[in-house]
């Protein structure tokens, strides 16, 4: 884990099925998955833990690959609201985020601290090279592009960055 969690919010986080194995829960255990995912979001946001780059990840249009809506808004679109958007499975995946980070492999990590630290902070121009050959060995989908997104944000990346790393990671043919 990669933020601080109470033990209290440990027990939760570890009685949650994340996809894809949230998949095969039936309706009463889907209910009740919902509602742990939801009472752990509510403490997170209620202590302000979540690292301020995730929360605008989630909060902020601009970081929602600049679109014009939030990822928070985009999950309001259903009719829900408030806390009740943390039951929505398709939550789930940003909840583990907010916790866990991009979970990318060390690999990846690496080279963004090598790229972007050790060249103080200069590196961002290489790095979209470097990442075209990191997403090449791990595939190209939407879920890394976005992983790759997070990542350029956990390194305080700005969201037009973190969009152009992304976009690298998409663009692996080229």
């Amino acid at each position: 884990m990669d933020i601080h969690l109470t033990d209290f919010e440990i027990a939760l986080f570890d009685s949650i099925v994340f996809p894809p194995d949230d998949s095969t829960l039936d309706g009463e255990r889907a209910d009740n998955n919902a509602e742990l995912a939801r009472i752990l979001a509510v403490s997170l946001f209620g202590r302000d833990a979540i690292p301020a780059h995730r929360r605008r990840f989630f909060e902020d249009p601009a970081y929602n690959f600049g679109q014009s809506s939030s990822v928070r808004e985009v999950l309001e679109l259903g009719g829900l609201s408030g806390d009740a958007i943390y039951e929505r499975p398709v939550f789930l995946r940003y909840l583990r985020y907010f916790i866990c980070g991009p979970e990318l492999p060390e690999k990846v990590e690496r080279a963004f601290r090598r790229e972007l630290r050790e060249r103080g902070g200069a590196g961002h121009r290489r790095l979209v090279a470097k990442v075209r050959e990191l997403a090449r060995t791990l595939g190209s989908s939407e879920a890394q592009r976005e992983k790759f997104f997070q990542q350029a944000l956990e390194f305080g990346l700005t969201a037009d960055a973190a969009q152009e790393i992304s976009q690298a990671a998409a663009n692996v043919g080229e």
